[in-house]
């Protein structure tokens, strides 16, 4: 029995000498083994005082305790250690995001201001291009219709021409419609453009084509039949537009010698 005894307390012993031994290897990692020693010289103070089996196992139930008590402790130490160590890596981390929201939130705005410019300065660029594209159909449309129309007007002059040479060459059967008239004192304006601005510009009543080429005619030299016959008027009607002709020209007092020429 004695034996049996002898077994367990050096079972019990050699356990917590080993729990001893692997809770000092974790003091040592923990940086508490000076608190151990002291602990551990107070029990060998009281193992020496009684030696007996019942207060070895005792001692060791207490050592145990004592151990695990500890171990307990300066884990929950570690674990709460641990715990602000992450607490205060996580706040560092959310810190670290809501500076990087904050970035990003100002370099968003900053980008969104800079497209903005752009996209404004483009936009000014564009409607500047439009408007001078626009300008410049709009000039090459007038440039083309004031083509059409010189080229209109140097045909017509052309004809004009041909009807007054026809007319300086005594062409008796020659007789203008009235196209061909405009188009002669088209012509007739650019050969004495001073006379055919004043029968233009009467005052207060203005000259009909046909009572201009009448004036005309008379001004080149032309005989009463031969306006009868140019201008298609039989002598009704030759008395009548000499008539209105005349009652014009008095008017103005410049015309009064070329009034008296007048048949």
């Amino acid at each position: 029995m004695e034996t049996s005894r002898k077994h367990i307390t050096i079972r019990r012993v050699i356990a917590s000498t080993a729990i001893t031994l692997i809770f000092l290897e974790y003091a040592k990692m923990s940086n508490c083994i000076e608190d151990i020693f002291d602990i551990s010289q107070m029990v060998s103070n009281i193992f020496f005082k009684n030696n007996s089996p019942q207060n070895t196992t005792i001692i060791n139930l207490f050592l145990l305790v004592l151990i695990i008590i500890t171990a307990i402790v300066d884990i929950a130490i570690l674990i709460s250690k641990k715990y602000h160590q992450d607490e205060k890596q996580i706040k560092n981390l959310d810190s670290r995001i809501i500076d990087l929201c904050d970035e990003i939130s100002s370099n968003k705005v900053s980008n969104e201001q800079y497209i903005e410019e752009i996209t404004n300065e483009w936009e000014t660029l564009i409607a500047q291009k439009q408007k001078t594209i626009l300008k410049q159909k709009e000039d090459l449309s007038n440039a083309s219709a004031k083509q059409k129309q010189y080229a209109k007007d140097i045909k017509d002059m052309s004809e004009g021409m041909l009807s007054l040479y026809y007319i300086m060459n005594e062409e008796d059967s020659l007789s203008l419609n009235k196209q061909e008239t405009e188009k002669l004192l088209k012509c007739l304006k650019n050969i004495d453009p001073d006379f055919m601005d004043k029968l233009e510009h009467i005052t207060p009543k203005s000259l009909t084509p046909k009572e201009e080429l009448f004036c005309m005619l008379w001004r080149i030299g032309k005989t009463k039949d031969s306006i009868i016959q140019i201008l298609g008027l039989s002598k009704d009607s030759y008395r009548q537009i000499k008539f209105r002709a005349l009652k014009k020209l008095k008017a103005d007092s410049s015309f009064k010698l070329f009034c008296d020429k007048i048949e």
